[in-house]
């Protein structure tokens, strides 16, 4: 009966030692995957700040944000319930949110800069075609004021 007994334990410690491997390796998984997810967080932020300081609109990329920092907050609820499997799931969906959000901000502010430049150049364009008839008219009407003045000098000389 002992011999049942010590094979029961040694079978039951083999069998935790096997299950908490499993546990403790979902576990870091999922822990690895939380702080990915997080990770992605500061860098979407920072693309989406990039992105609205270039003169892009943001406002779809705050709402695909904001719910990429929900997920990522059922992410810490699902681990504290030892749930990590579906923490995992939700931390890759969180990661696959802000890397969505990290390049459509990026192409974004691109065309922001580009829209930004042409404008620009648009700009001063516009002051070129401006400044070339506003010049060309003054030179006449100095040039008028002058022959007037110059007439009305000898007109007073020949007196």
């Amino acid at each position: 009966m002992t011999k049942r007994k010590l094979f029961a334990f040694t079978l039951l410690l083999i069998l935790s030692l096997v299950l908490s491997g499993c546990f403790s390796q979902t576990r870091a998984a999922s822990s690895e995957a939380v702080a990915e997810a997080e990770k992605s967080i500061v860098d979407t932020y920072k693309a989406v700040a990039d992105a609205e300081e270039a003169g892009a609109s943001i406002e779809a990329y705050t709402l695909l944000l904001n719910s990429a920092i929900n997920l990522t907050d059922q992410v810490k609820i699902a681990n504290k319930d030892m749930r990590y499997e579906e923490a995992e799931k939700l931390a890759n969906q969180a990661a696959d949110i802000c890397n969505q959000i990290i390049k459509e901000a990026g192409e974004a502010r691109e065309k922001a800069i580009q829209e930004s430049c042409i404008k620009k150049i648009t700009f001063m364009a516009l002051a070129l075609i401006a400044a070339l008839p506003t010049t060309f008219c003054t030179y006449k009407a100095r040039k008028w004021w002058r022959s007037r003045k110059e007439k009305e000098n000898c007109g007073r000389g020949s007196n």
